[in-house]
């Protein structure tokens, strides 16, 4: 074994179980989906699903937030058609918060590489104000308040720096809860 042998077996190690992680995450949740497809089609069943199986509804939901590729409003949307205003909320909030603590937590672990295998070298090199720490607070609550911002690609970018997670996850949950807030208390409306 060569020492430069070591980085690439780690490497292809945490690229091996990212992708073992992802797999089961999705197919945890099309098997979701598929067992529900008929519920689904009727969204007062769906909130009739949720009232009769909270514990259930709650995981699933959980695990979608973890896992969420599809604009997280939609996700929001449907926490405060299913759950209401409040427990739709917390429940994204909690799904958020566990995504970005694993997101990071892996980064530090494996490093750029880790970052690079799913974004653009070039996307990276853009964003050096992260680098700086003065501007890097404000800037990560503006990023994560705008809607439509890549919050992914941020919260691996912030992986990549010595940022504390705490603050990240305060300057982040309080830039995203007007957002959130906002799509479950519109359609736990529409629900009654």
């Amino acid at each position: 074994n060569t020492p430069q042998a070591k980085p690439r077996m780690k490497k292809g190690r945490a690229a091996l179980i990212l992708s073992i992680i992802g797999a089961v995450m999705c197919g945890i949740a099309a098997l979701f989906v598929i067992l529900l497809w008929q519920h689904l089609k009727n969204p007062d069943e769906v909130r009739a699903f949720v009232n009769q199986n909270k514990v259930v509804g709650a995981l699933i939901l959980i695990l979608l937030s973890m896992i969420q590729v599809i604009p997280s409003e939609v996700i929001e949307l449907a926490a405060g058609y299913a759950f209401g205003t409040w427990e739709g909320a917390f429940l994204v909030l909690i799904g958020i918060v566990s995504g970005s603590i694993i997101t990071i937590l892996l980064t530090r672990k494996f490093g750029r590489r880790l970052v690079d295998a799913f974004y653009p070298t070039e996307k990276l090199d853009a964003l050096p104000v992260f680098a700086d720490k003065a501007k890097r607070n404000m800037l990560t609550f503006l990023l994560f308040f705008i809607p439509g911002t890549p919050k992914d690609l941020f919260t691996y970018i912030i992986g990549l720096t010595d940022m504390n997670i705490s603050l990240y996850l305060l300057l982040t949950t309080a830039a995203r809860f007007p957002s959130i807030i906002t799509s479950t208390v519109s359609t736990d409306n529409l629900a009654l």
